[in-house]
């Protein structure tokens, strides 16, 4: 996602840490860093009163550049530290409950399991118990054979973070894509946040602001990424930043119906769609 939020994680740290309560984001450099809130919510009000604007200069045959709209939303939001999570397993199995449901519903199902979340108590667990605790999710029988299918890919690599990180992308991600209720954008979540690789991750927020700003990127998940790619330096930091900042600027103001007022980059978007 963006500046310098180096790699979201350090290989093969995976411990457990809590400062007043609240969930601390994984960290480069083994450091423990607060997240970005209760993933957002909350936090419009705050940043609409910074007032910060930045016209965007218009390049790429008339479009926004990349570095122009990054800057624009860095200096807006700042660092955002993503993903808010304990361990890079707590990560994957957040990736996998997201599916088609609000973060709320995600952080009561990963509360259910107390001090059960490892990948040894999802294998042994039964299906329908696993599916019980994570009920508030939704879509709870799916995603519990989802979670399954995950561990045991990850247990290839015996759960370790360095044994994965050795592993070439292309290969670990075609090996993700072949496992059960795995798609690209979880796919990609999982290779950035959990383990730094440099992928990048488009979802309905990245669609949208694309389309809003007219930005050339194409339609679909691989056009829009290649967009992006195409066009930034392959850093697993500026990948999570980046991605981080587009999610924090749809929650705050491009919204399906917009919240245009104080946009950072209200002068220069075309509002198309809307």
């Amino acid at each position: 996602m963006s500046n310098a939020a180096q790699n979201l994680y350090d290989a093969g740290l995976s411990t457990k840490s809590r400062v007043s309560g609240q969930k601390l984001s994984i960290r480069a450099q083994g450091r423990f860093i607060r997240p970005l809130s209760a993933h957002i919510e909350g936090f419009s009000g705050r940043f609409a009163q910074q007032n910060k604007k930045i016209r965007l200069n218009r390049v790429d045959k008339g479009t926004l550049s990349t570095r122009c709209l990054y800057d624009a939303l860095h200096a807006r939001y700042g660092e955002l530290h993503w993903w808010p999570a304990d361990s890079p397993y707590e990560m994957m199995v957040g990736a996998v409950l997201t599916q088609n449901t609000a973060w709320g519903n995600v952080g009561r199902a990963i509360a259910n399991f107390g001090d059960r979340l490892n990948p040894a108590f999802v294998l042994q667990a039964e299906l329908a118990a696993l599916a019980e605790i994570i009920r508030p999710a939704g879509f709870f029988n799916q995603k519990a054979a989802y979670l399954k299918a995950l561990t045991q890919w990850y247990a290839r690599y015996d759960f370790d973070v360095p044994t994965v990180r050795r592993e070439p992308l292309p290969r670990l991600r075609a090996e993700l894509l072949a496992t059960r209720g795995i798609g690209k954008e979880t796919a990609d979540s999982i290779l950035l946040y959990a383990f730094g690789f440099p992928s990048f991750v488009v979802d309905a927020y990245t669609s949208r602001l694309c389309a809003r700003l007219s930005l050339p990127a194409g339609n679909g998940y691989d056009a829009i990424q290649a967009y992006f790619t195409e066009r930034l330096p392959v850093d697993a930091a500026l990948y999570n930043q980046f991605h981080a900042l587009i999610v924090i600027h749809a929650k705050t103001h491009c919204r399906k119906r917009p919240l245009c007022g104080d946009c950072p980059l209200g002068e220069s978007c075309e509002r198309k769609g809307v």
